[in-house]
């Protein structure tokens, strides 16, 4: 028997992730986002405890699907150290979710998160313009965030929505 697209969303928990050192989060249930923030991992237990708190979000809200910004290598070489870093976060995620048995991890590029999120008339931002540009735009949708600064929890929201658009799943902002 085919579920209807009702109770298929309904049965959605989808936990969004923007992976790093600082990992920011967000989970959708029922048409909305129910909670976001950012976890902070020490760099020399970073995989084990991110391994750890991925496995404590399935299990706290139920997550039926995880979404993740997906990481590619640069061309000059400089950041190869964070993409690394990522890669590894990206081998614990696929790894929890296997042994939970979701579906795959779904990766979207960080390039389409910006196109939806903050798009741009032929001009080039700054790293540091679009985590601004990213913050300003979460919180004009009713959003409140950890602070004023919190780029990667603004990035798992941007992350998630841009899931759910893809998706066509319906998404209910907070009331400013």
């Amino acid at each position: 028997m085919v579920k209807s697209t009702k109770e298929t969303q309904k049965g959605n928990v989808i936990l969004a992730i923007d992976g790093a050192t600082k990992t920011g989060y967000a989970v959708y249930e029922n048409g909305k986002i129910i909670v976001s923030g950012t976890m902070k991992f020490r760099k020399s237990v970073r995989e084990q405890t991110y391994g750890e708190w991925v496995q404590k979000m399935i299990v706290k809200y139920g997550i039926t699907q995880i979404v993740a910004e997906d990481v590619y290598r640069e061309h000059s070489r400089m950041l190869d150290n964070a993409f690394y870093a990522l890669s590894k976060l990206h081998g614990v995620l696929m790894y929890v979710n296997g042994i939970n048995g979701l579906p795959d991890v779904s990766f979207i590029n960080p390039l389409i998160v910006k196109r939806y999120m903050i798009p741009t008339v032929f001009k080039q931002h700054t790293r540091e313009e679009d985590k601004q540009r990213m913050i300003c735009r979460v919180t004009h949708l009713g959003y409140t965030l950890e602070s004023d600064k919190a780029d990667d929890e603004a990035d798992a929201i941007g992350i998630l929505l841009t899931y759910l658009n893809i998706h066509d799943l319906p998404i209910n902002h907070p009331s400013k």
